[in-house]
């Protein structure tokens, strides 16, 4: 018998425990009994709780070193008030950038409800960058209400790519289509 898969489960937090112990289930489920060997480490607003930052140095050398990750969700209104870069979603963002994780790609197909839909059967994938533009841009401030007529109070931000990030993402939409 092969080595086992080494899986860490990051459960995170609110609905994201419930969440990654489903998926647990369904991966142990599909898998040979011996196949999968689950590990679970503290993330985002639980990791701040107990360890002041959203991704511990732990977590994230038993990330580098498994074979897959599974992660719950992270955040909640508990952590709303902590500066950017240290509420939970830095975690998400930093664990992207730090394994090379940077493709999202989300299929949608009338083959999975099994009903046509409104205008026929359709098959799409949805294809985004995770690790560039506006998740990683540089916060610009505030403008108030009334800097830009008609408007309310307005955040401002700069979404930027490299030429890279554009390629390799372009790379995975041309081998999904």
């Amino acid at each position: 018998m092969s080595e086992p898969i080494d899986i860490i489960i990051l459960p995170g937090d609110g609905i994201g425990p419930a969440v990654a112990e489903a998926a647990r289930r369904i991966v142990e489920a599909a898998m040979p009994p011996g196949a999968v060997r689950f590990k679970t480490h503290l993330f985002g607003g639980a990791a701040i709780d107990a360890h002041g930052e959203p991704l511990p140095a732990a977590t994230l050398e038993a990330c580098r070193a498994a074979d897959a990750v599974l992660l719950g969700a992270v955040g909640g209104p508990t952590w709303d008030e902590l500066p950017q870069g240290q509420r939970p979603e830095a975690g998400i963002l930093r664990l992207r950038r730090e394994l090379g994780a940077f493709a999202n790609i989300r299929p949608v197909s009338t083959n999975m409800t099994g009903q046509t839909g409104r205008y026929g059967e359709f098959d799409l994938v949805v294809v985004r960058e995770l690790t560039g533009g506006i998740y990683f841009g540089e916060p610009r401030g505030r403008m108030g209400a009334g800097a830009v007529p008609g408007h309310d109070e307005q955040a401002v931000n700069t979404m930027r790519y490299s030429r890279p990030e554009v390629e390799r993402i372009a790379v995975i939409g041309m081998r999904e289509a």
